[in-house]
């Protein structure tokens, strides 16, 4: 029940992000109006609830199949991922990747 609603208003907010990022975008391919864009609200929201439904998607799988299985946390390798791979997709492409306080300014 709960992953269904979250399903729900992920999608929700999903759509209308979608939506406006085509409505912005026109015939730009995504990842050049990513690049290019200087307002990264509309495509970190995409991002962010993409990553969202796959993360449903992947609980939705993994909770079934832990109590046909009886083992715990089936999906938790998976959800840990996809949490690790959306942060360096959003990384603006200027920013210092180093250590803190180890970049030149």
């Amino acid at each position: 029940m709960v992953l269904g609603e979250a399903a729900l208003f992920e999608s929700t907010g999903f759509t209308i992000a979608l939506r406006q990022f085509r409505r912005l975008a026109g015939a730009t391919p995504f990842w050049e109006f990513a690049h290019r864009s200087k307002d990264p609200t509309t495509y970190t929201v995409l991002a962010e609830d993409s990553a969202a439904l796959v993360g449903l998607a992947i609980a939705a799988v993994g909770i079934p199949l832990s109590h046909l299985r009886s083992v715990p946390g089936v999906g938790h390798a998976a959800l840990d991922e996809r949490r690790g791979s959306l942060a360096p997709t959003l990384r603006p492409a200027d920013a210092c990747s180093c250590a803190p306080g180890s970049c030149a300014s």
